[in-house]
């Protein structure tokens, strides 16, 4: 702690800051010198002399470069900051902007080590409020729930309570600090919203606001969410929170205005105040099941907008199928009756909109006629390229080039990781609809913990992709000829040339379309193709026993195995044949499971060319022609003629 109290008074930096002074001084301390180890710390533990070259004096004046683009040519070409500390995540600097009063990270700094006292013109008590006020807006923002209040709307995912924010001129540094209210960054963002209100004091103010308020109080007393009771001696009470909302239909259009009164969660330590927390959410997959079953039957979909849902079930002909996510709830069947009389059972029991026949559901753009059911994410794939700047760019022909490869090391510059999560996690909502980008996403999702040029020039790529295919889904079809499940399942082989790992891929058919895909790094290192490919259908093997148990569940059960294509004959031929020797007796365990579905009659392996290879397009990159064939193999389509 003396060199921590040494620290703050040689640049007169307020004591608020004592924990970046003690982080710093424990970060000189582990790379100093020291007598115990005769001069050799920390080397003797890594074996690599520590570089020192970048250390600075604490609290002294630094300039932050701002890129061009992110400033005017009247503005200042650098921003004032004092030096906090390095980044244990980025070979970056922690900085403060006493004119924010935030803490940002940047590499393209300047130092003037004999300065630093002046930059701390106001009061210790100042600078302690001001830190405060940061901490509290987080824990503010933190209260905004995840999940998906209605149906026009498409669930963010986030993957930290903190919410991480930066002024324009510093998107490039962002850190996750509770930086400006202002930023368009957003942690993981996966899709353009149109937030409402920020605060209740703006809400009350308006009478539109003030009106869906007193609906949600309804709500809430109507369902008796709330119980009055005594707070329990040495219980923590947990306080409230408005979250408003704008809800858009699938045009970018204002639907409606609503306001949520939600506990403050955060607030609760789990195994304390509670133990397990659920919220009934039906899988991409399920949905899409579902959807095609409607289409293979004829059947219309419709769409609720409610506070919780149930299960309806009636024998004979008549069905009624249920699908929830949170509050928005799907469901399809056959007979008008059963449709009103669920309808008014759930009017009954809750408060709920009635938004008809369903045309907007979590962000996908659903169109019902007379030959299928069409899911597009066009208005989504629109917004995705003017936030990230290609609504102009040219477009081409396939997401990734043919035999292009991606590693964790090479000599390209390291960027700032945040954009690129961002962008990632954008893509991966997308392919809810478009299993032709699901390779290429994955791909690109194993770099995001220290991204480089590349890497981001290889997702602007898939952008530029889906600029020339905004208006490309999935089409199911009607008819009886298309209502069995048909799987393909590949592996490439050693392909990851980090770790030699294999891709395992898997794409389920259904009505004509498909309705699951995964494309993901094997775990182990496989030994040969024949291991690689078994490994990938055993994964789709475990898909396929889950699809069919959804599939009896809402009355669909399969009446024939599940026809897996696979177009390794090795992994066929062991499947069928109990035949164990040398090169094959170390898959001895995933040999005896997926042996055992195909005796039960649960699974069948085919060999197919590799050329009707459908799921080769989640497993490597492919030449054009290939590409196209297989995408079009997997249902995905333009907007089917209404004419």
């Amino acid at each position: 702690m003396n060199m921590v109290r040494c620290m703050l008074c040689d640049k007169q930096v307020p004591k608020a800051f004592w924990p970046e002074a003690a982080r710093w001084t424990v970060h000189v301390l582990n790379k100093s010198l020291t007598l115990v180890v005769k001069d050799k710390s920390p080397e003797m533990w890594s074996g690599v002399k520590p570089k020192v070259d970048y250390f600075r004096v604490f609290g002294c004046l630094a300039h932050v470069h701002v890129p061009d683009q992110k400033k005017t040519k009247l503005d200042d070409k650098s921003l004032q900051c004092v030096l906090l500390g390095v980044s244990h995540e980025s070979k970056a600097y922690r900085l403060f902007d006493p004119a924010t009063r935030r803490t940002i990270m940047s590499r393209d700094v300047s130092f003037e080590e004999d300065k630093g006292e002046d930059a701390f013109s106001e009061s210790e008590e100042e600078v302690m409020e001001s830190i405060e006020a940061v901490v509290t807006d987080q824990e503010e923002e933190a209260t905004t729930p995840t999940s998906i209040e209605s149906s026009n709307e498409v669930a963010p995912v986030q993957a930290k309570t903190r919410i991480r924010r930066a002024p324009l001129y510093l998107q490039d540094y962002v850190t996750g600090e509770g930086l400006s209210e202002d930023a368009d960054v957003n942690n993981l963002a996966m899709f353009i919203s149109h937030e409402g209100l920020g605060s209740f004091e703006e809400a009350k103010r308006d009478v539109k606001w003030r009106r869906v308020m007193d609906l949600e109080i309804e709500a809430i007393e109507k369902n008796e969410t709330w119980q009055l009771t005594t707070l329990p001696k040495g219980a923590k009470k947990i306080g409230v929170k408005w979250v408003f909302k704008t809800k858009l239909n699938e045009k970018g259009e204002v639907d409606k205005c609503k306001a949520r009164l939600v506990a403050k969660g955060y607030a609760q330590r789990q195994g304390i105040d509670y133990n397990e927390v659920f919220a009934p959410v039906a899988k991409w997959d399920t949905i899409r099941m579902v959807l095609a079953l409607a289409a293979q039957k004829g059947s219309s979909v419709y769409q609720l907008d409610i506070k919780s849902a149930f299960l309806h079930e009636e024998g004979g002909k008549r069905f009624l199928i249920v699908s929830l996510y949170v509050d928005d709830l799907i469901f399809i069947g056959n007979d008008a009756c059963m449709f009103e009389s669920f309808k008014s059972s759930m009017k009954d029991e809750f408060d709920m909109t009635d938004l008809g026949k369903m045309k907007y559901f979590l962000g996908v753009e659903v169109l019902q006629i007379l030959e299928g059911i069409y899911l597009s994410q066009e208005k989504y794939a629109c917004e995705l390229l003017e936030k990230f700047g290609l609504q102009n760019a040219n477009s081409v022909k396939n997401p990734i080039v043919p035999g292009f490869k991606l590693s964790e090391e090479g000599e390209c510059a390291r960027i700032d990781a945040t954009v690129y999560k961002q962008l990632i996690g954008s893509l991966m909502y997308i392919t809810a609809t478009r299993p032709d980008l699901m390779y290429v996403v994955c791909l690109l999702s194993r770099y995001m913990a220290n991204p480089t040029d590349l890497h981001m020039q290889a997702a602007k790529r898939v952008l530029r992709y889906l600029k020339g295919t905004v208006e490309l889904g999935v089409f199911y079809k009607r008819g009886e000829d298309v209502g069995e499940l048909l799987a393909h399942t590949h592996s490439d082989y050693a392909g990851d040339t980090d770790d030699r790992k294999s891709t395992s891929s898997y794409v389920f058919l259904l009505s004509g379309g498909a309705v699951s895909w995964a494309s993901k790094k094997q775990p182990v290192v496989t030994l040969s193709t024949t291991e690689a490919e078994f490994v990938a259908t055993v994964f789709c093997a475990c898909q396929c026993i889950w699809m069919r148990r959804v599939l009896e569940k809402i009355g669909h059960s399969q009446s024939k195995c599940t026809t897996i294509m696979c177009d390794n004959s090795s992994t066929t031929k062991l499947s069928k044949y109990p035949v164990m020797h040398g090169r094959s007796k170390h898959i001895d365990v995933r040999f005896h499971f997926l042996r055992d579905l195909t005796k039960e009659e649960v699974v069948k392996l085919v060999h197919c060319g590799t050329n009707d290879q459908v799921a080769d397009i989640l497993t490597k990159p492919l030449k054009l022609e290939v590409f196209l064939k297989l995408r079009e193999k997997l249902g995905v389509c333009e907007v089917p003629n209404l004419n």
